[in-house]
């Protein structure tokens, strides 16, 4: 349709360490037309565009996982003030970093971090596109892990979500957050 905005597809280590002049945000999935390729530009998904583009022979293929942690004292009080928000308090993040860094080797591959104004990401680059149904099941499932590093990943209640990337201008103010790529 001529009224749906496309974004541009960018790698996706490129697009975490670039200097936005936007609030800039990503999604960790590209769709795959009928064809085999992947467009230059796409529009967001949703849920309800699933069954339309299955209809074009389009796939949805998810090339990275990312997990979204917030302190929970920063969580709340952004929660019951939103015109008013608050970081993550820096001895949460300091804990944190230890938690991560004390993970298993094998979530330690690969893995990149980056901090919110809330909290941090985790993110790791795909070897192996991932459908839907696989990647709500691969996230589950590193939740799960997590939890029992003590880290407690946000649940995903929606996979469309888009993510602000670290270096972004927020609110007329350039960010600069801390982030860390393997």
């Amino acid at each position: 349709a001529d009224d749906v905005t496309a974004f541009p597809i960018m790698d996706f280590r490129e697009a975490l360490e670039k200097r936005f002049e936007t609030d800039a945000h990503f999604c960790p999935y590209v769709v795959r037309l009928a064809n085999g390729t992947i467009p230059e530009e796409m529009p967001r998904c949703n849920t309800s565009s699933l069954q339309a583009l299955q209809e074009q022979g389009c796939q949805i293929e998810f090339h990275a996982l990312v997990i979204d942690v917030d302190d929970p004292v920063a969580h709340e009080h952004n929660r019951r003030h939103p015109e008013n928000k608050t970081d993550a308090r820096d001895q949460w993040r300091d804990e944190q970093l230890n938690l991560v860094d004390e993970l298993p080797g094998h979530l330690l591959e690969g893995l990149g971090r980056y901090d919110t104004r809330g909290g941090y990401r985790l993110v790791w680059g795909l070897n192996k596109p991932l459908s839907v149904v696989e990647y709500l099941q691969t996230m589950a499932a590193l939740r799960n892990e997590l939890r029992k590093s003590d880290i407690d990943a946000d649940e995903l209640k929606d996979w469309t979500r888009l993510y602000r990337l670290p270096r972004v201008k927020r609110d007329g103010s350039n960010e600069e957050r801390e982030l860390e790529l393997s």
